[in-house]
């Protein structure tokens, strides 16, 4: 007997679809308009081409090539339909729009989640602050090391940077 597939939760939210999750590969497959839809995203389909555009995503129906903003991408199990509905890999789809995907087996549970808002890397504040300090004092110093001709108005920030300083 074949595992039950599992459930999948969207921000802690119970994904709730008319069709089933499908299990191919090891991968989860889900309806194409039900992921998209859940995460926000609008969907075209081009029935010319059995293809899909949607948050920067494209994918062809059989097709194990995907593109995700312009760059190519080998899925593991292709786009397909089945009983008449477009399914889509659930963690390509979940990351190449930003989330986390994580799986607990305990519970056969999806869990999709936002991915933390970061803050801002203080390191990269901090040395920005030291180097305008430190350009500061540099300028101060170079500026009580000029003479009057090179303190003269004209002067341009080029010379003054290439004044050595001496500490």
């Amino acid at each position: 007997m074949a595992a039950a597939p599992p459930a999948i939760y969207i921000n802690e939210s119970s994904l709730v679809t008319e069709n089933r999750v499908v299990i191919e590969e090891g991968r989860t497959l889900l309806p194409l308009r039900a992921i998209f839809e859940a995460m926000g995203q609008e969907v075209v389909w081009y029935a010319d081409d059995r293809s899909i555009t949607s948050g920067g995503i494209w994918l062809q129906i059989d097709n194990p090539t995907a593109t995700v903003d312009g760059t190519e991408v080998t899925l593991d199990v292709s786009a397909k339909i089945i009983d008449n509905s477009t399914y889509v890999p659930l963690r390509f789809v979940a990351e190449s729009l930003g989330k986390d995907v994580n799986w607990n087996g305990e519970q056969n549970r999806v869990d999709i989640m936002d991915k933390p808002a970061t803050d801002i890397d203080e390191t990269v504040v901090q040395e920005d602050i030291v180097d305008e300090e430190e350009t500061l004092i540099d300028e101060e110093i170079v500026d009580e090391n000029l003479t009057d001709d090179e303190a003269d108005e004209d002067v341009v920030l080029e010379e003054i940077v290439e004044v050595d300083v001496v500490e």
